[in-house]
């Protein structure tokens, strides 16, 4: 008699981060039996270097936010605070920043500032349309440039082992430097070209931080690490597939892989 043939899409989650392929450790529980006592696929946990992120957003008050200047007021709108200065130079750091230990910060910002916007030791100066890093003029990737009054989402990552600081405005590349030193706690400054009689205003809505160390845009293998056994047939790896898989290495988001696997039997 022919076992009944039976069916059952299993998921896997995989998360990519920034321009990472894959968190360095995604963490993989096992899947259930494909069919009950049967099928068991399960793909490898990758355990080392924990991802730790933090955030600082309306949820916590923006909870170690801080401006860098004395004499500011600051005004909460609801879904983002604003930071008034005295004076046309303004500056908002983060406290869970402090100590250079992080590999990419991300923050949702505005700012009235008409002459420089600077991330960390990126800068884009309105008065000669040049972009910075570390005091030295570069080249940018693409023609995106901060617009006053706007909002403009920043992103950071910084890459420990090449020493290496790449920076994205609203998704688009600007450009990358070398450099020793990690990642400020303050992050974000702006001034106005008459900086004694124009105060700069700052609105910041989120500021996102991860602890781990990613590799930007490497290829997802999505049966790296997968095992497929049979109580009956035994190892079945042979015979695993993936039957969808939505994986953009590129593209931050949530992902899910579909696989199938079939025994001697015919059953899947």
């Amino acid at each position: 008699m022919r076992k009944q043939k039976k069916r059952m899409d299993q998921l896997k989650p995989i998360n990519v981060v920034a321009t990472a392929a894959i968190v360095a450790t995604t963490l993989f529980t096992p899947i259930v039996d494909v069919l009950p006592g049967k099928y068991n696929i399960v793909h490898a946990a990758e355990t080392q270097n924990p991802a730790k992120h933090s955030v600082i957003n309306a949820s916590n008050k923006w909870e170690g936010l801080y401006s860098t200047h004395f004499g500011i007021s600051t005004r909460d709108y609801g879904n983002y605070l604003n930071y008034r200065g005295h004076n046309g130079e303004l500056g908002i750091g983060a406290v869970l920043l402090r100590g250079h230990a992080q590999t990419e910060v991300e923050a949702k910002v505005r700012t009235d500032a008409d002459q420089v916007h600077q991330f960390d030791q990126f800068g884009y100066n309105f008065s000669d349309r040049q972009w910075y890093f570390a005091s030295q003029p570069f080249t940018p990737l693409t023609d995106a440039i901060p617009d006053p009054g706007e909002w403009a989402v920043w992103k950071l990552i910084y890459d420990k082992i090449a020493q290496k600081k790449t920076l994205y405005l609203n998704g688009k590349k600007i450009g990358e430097g070398d450099t020793p030193e990690g990642i400020f706690d303050h992050f974000f400054k702006a001034r106005n070209v008459d900086v004694n009689n124009q105060p700069v205003s700052i609105d910041v809505e989120y500021v996102n931080v991860s602890y781990t160390a990613i590799s930007n845009e490497k290829p997802v293998d999505p049966l790296s690490g997968m095992s497929a056994t049979d109580k009956e047939d035994g190892d079945l790896i042979g015979k695993l597939k993936v039957t969808e898989n939505t994986v953009d290495s590129k593209k931050p988001g949530s992902y899910k892989v579909k696989y199938e696997v079939t025994d001697k039997d015919g059953n899947t």
